[in-house]
């Protein structure tokens, strides 16, 4: 029994973490324990200290989370917990990188606990508007000849994620997590752009106008992601713990531009010759990408962690463009392009938490990432008596290496973590940022109530 409870002790007692000491510890939350996860599984919400997360960093130092957490109840008779967060480009949208992504957004996790069970259930949703305009006039560097442009772009894009999760209790302090979620995203916009450009006649040296343009489209994007995380933290003794995880993603989401939004003309006032041209395009795309890993930590004392992993990862991706370009100047062009996509790789991934004094501890982790290949195949259709164009190429990813150094300080219920410039040894420590002047990448800052 004692053993039992030394080592549900021992777990719990490690829950803490931000996202900043999981960046230290090798930027591999599914083989680490900590409150941060509850926005991977938001089961977790029911084993939480209740608390104020804030987080801080990269090099506009803008607040990148904050939240606060609460869970009350006793284990016996159920515990409930409820979190409310605010994220600035959030980790929990399914869109793929290539979208506008909105700055901010918040989040809502309830959960509640049966048992050696628990269930939890989160809803993150951001919106971002804006229009730009610029009207810029400058040399084309040819004799005096100006241009002159302006641009209109105005576009609107949100995301919603949907993510269900489940815990399950079992042995001596073993559990498994569970999640899966749903992302949508949008994104519309409408652009214009009105050019001239204007030359000094050499023979009276007057300005004239040599030709101008206009272009004008409109684009509509969706998207949607499906998302599934799983991982155990099986302890075969209360200082040994195996972590196996899996994840599996699918992305879909599809770029276009409706008939008849998308022209461009061009006029060349000395001449009656004009070229208006129409394009169309849809843009289609779907991949998936798995994952999986292995990993076990070691707990020599209380605060002291050792971690290890190994990870691997499969894409598969294909990109479906239908093009059509209609001018005056030339035939309708109708061109079909398939590319699909594989990528492969593995990585090795070390890292340590060792409390120096009662208040202070220091973290360290080293990433290996082996050379993988990017294998890319590529057919053209051209609608017409040409034959289909088709090529392979095949590319190499070569060897990476990271490492991160990190300091915890514990001072009562406030907690600060630091994520180290891994040059501060040479620059030192100036400020917050992450460039090449500054000492910390990221600072976390955690309150328990």
């Amino acid at each position: 029994m004692k053993k039992a409870l030394a080592v549900v002790g021992l777990a719990l007692g490690l829950a803490y973490a931000t996202e900043t000491r999981v960046m230290t510890m090798g930027n591999e939350p599914q083989f680490l324990q900590d409150e941060f996860l509850v926005l991977y599984y938001p089961s977790v919400i029911t084993q939480v200290s209740s608390m104020y997360l804030f987080e801080l960093g990269d090099v506009t130092l803008a607040p990148r989370y904050a939240g606060v957490f609460w869970t009350g109840g006793e284990k016996e008779t159920g515990r409930q917990g409820l979190g409310l967060y605010l994220r600035r480009n959030t980790l929990l949208e399914g869109v793929p990188p290539t979208y506008p992504q909105p700055k901010m957004g918040f989040g809502l996790i309830g959960g509640k606990s049966f048992g050696s069970m628990s269930f939890g259930a989160g809803v993150y949703y951001s919106q971002e508007a804006d229009k730009e305009e610029l009207d810029t006039t400058f040399a084309t560097g040819f004799v005096d000849d100006t241009a002159n442009v302006k641009i209109a772009d105005d576009f609107k894009t949100s995301n919603m994620t949907f993510m269900l999760g489940g815990t399950l209790n079992y042995g001596t302090g073993s559990f498994a997590d569970l999640s899966v979620g749903y992302a949508m995203h949008g994104y519309n916009s409408t652009y214009t752009e009105d050019g001239k450009l204007i030359y000094i006649d050499p023979d009276d040296s007057t300005q004239r106008l040599d030709k101008y343009y206009y272009k004008s489209w409109e684009e509509s994007d969706g998207a949607s992601s499906m998302l599934f995380s799983l991982r155990a933290f099986h302890f075969l003794n209360e200082k040994f713990a195996l972590v196996p995880a899996f994840g599996y993603r699918m992305d879909n989401y599809s770029t276009v531009t409706p008939d008849d939004t998308s022209y461009e003309h061009w006029v060349f006032p000395d001449s009656s010759w004009s070229d208006p041209s129409d394009s169309r395009f849809n843009l289609e795309n779907k991949g998936t990408i798995m994952g999986f890993g292995l990993g076990f930590n070691i707990y020599p004392t209380e605060g002291m962690t050792i971690m290890a992993g190994i990870g691997g990862s499969m894409l598969n991706w294909d990109h479906n463009l239908k093009y059509k370009h209609d001018t005056a100047a030339t035939d309708s062009t109708y061109t079909d392009t398939l590319e699909n996509t594989s990528v492969k790789k593995i990585a090795f991934v070390t890292g340590a938490e060792v409390p120096v004094f009662t208040w202070l501890s220091v973290r360290g982790a080293m990433k290996k990432t082996l050379a993988g290949n990017i294998v890319r195949t590529t057919t053209l259709d051209y609608h017409d008596a040409r034959p289909s164009d088709k090529r392979t190429e095949t590319t190499t990813i070569p060897d990476d290496f990271q490492f991160w150094v990190g300091l915890g300080i514990r001072v009562g219920s406030f907690r600060l973590d630091g994520n180290l410039d891994p040059m501060f040894l040479y620059y030192g420590f100036y400020g917050l940022g992450g460039n090449a002047s500054t000492g910390f990448l990221n600072v976390s800052a955690a309150y328990q109530f």
